[in-house]
């Protein structure tokens, strides 16, 4: 028999934490403790491609990232335009290819490349 318990507890700084318990009393007692996603998890968390590709052999590494956050610059100027508003600007420049300064690691004599977001 398998046995769910959810505990929730409220750390010294304020955060609030979401545990799992499972016991399996079968093979005596087995007690594992996995946090729970958090509503701010599953609501504002988002998954970004970052692709670096040399510029000089065309060698492409992909990587994933999690972000919770996005610092967009919104500026001043009118709230619409024929661009779109102010928080598509600040997304479309977000996510624009930048040029980076390393060295490949593929080919060794790369020295930039270009990294897009998707």
């Amino acid at each position: 028999r398998q046995e769910d318990n959810t505990a929730t507890t409220i750390a010294k700084d304020d955060t609030i934490a979401t545990t799992s318990r499972t016991t399996v009393p079968a093979a005596g007692t087995l007690a594992t403790t996995t946090p729970s996603p958090l509503a701010t998890d599953t609501i504002f968390r988002f998954d970004v491609q970052v692709c670096l590709k040399c510029d000089s052999c065309g060698y492409t590494r992909t990587k994933e990232e999690m972000y919770r956050h996005l610092s967009l610059d919104v500026g001043s100027s009118p709230p619409h335009n024929d661009k779109g508003t102010k928080l598509d600007q600040a997304l479309e420049q977000f996510f624009t290819s930048e040029q980076r300064q390393l060295i490949c690691e593929k080919c060794k004599v790369g020295t930039s490349a270009t990294q897009t977001m998707e």
